[in-house]
């Protein structure tokens, strides 16, 4: 068995779901919740950042099967440029810290958004729009 990460065996659709899935869990872990939904919420947006799951390689499942438009979902291909990263993760900062103090539990969902995408320098929004804020890149090619 090849436990090599540098084969992907995490589709984009799995990768997105993963990222949203370990999200919520992680807010919800955070707002007093079970520290096993954390734990989970973090292995998923692990394996999500690296597209890269050990329980598939294990089972020899792969839901990254090459399909025209594929790497359009690629986390790896930065389009979040420096100022939005900035911007992205003090909001989302903020957001947090709003909600760990009595606030709407939803601004947490949009500020772990904001924070993750400014972690990971990538914001699926801007695949849809053909919208990229990195310095000296163009739109993420259709």
């Amino acid at each position: 068995m090849n436990l090599s990460i540098t084969k992907k065996n995490v589709g984009p659709t799995d990768q997105l779901i993963r990222l949203l899935v370990g999200g919520a869990l992680g807010i919800g872990a955070a707002r007093g919740g079970s520290w096993i939904a954390g734990l989970i919420g973090a292995v998923l947006l692990v394996t999500a950042y690296l597209r890269f799951c050990p329980a598939y390689l294990l089972l020899k499942y792969n839901t990254n099967m090459g399909r025209p438009g594929e790497d359009r979902f690629d986390i790896n291909k930065k389009n979040v440029g420096t100022t939005d990263q900035t911007l992205r993760a003090l909001a989302g900062v903020l957001l947090i810290v709003g909600v760990l103090s009595g606030g709407w539990w939803g601004a947490g969902l949009i500020g772990a958004y904001l924070l993750l995408t400014a972690l990971l320098r990538f914001c699926p929004f801007y695949l849809v729009f053909d919208y990229s804020t990195s310095e000296g890149l163009s739109p993420v090619p259709k």
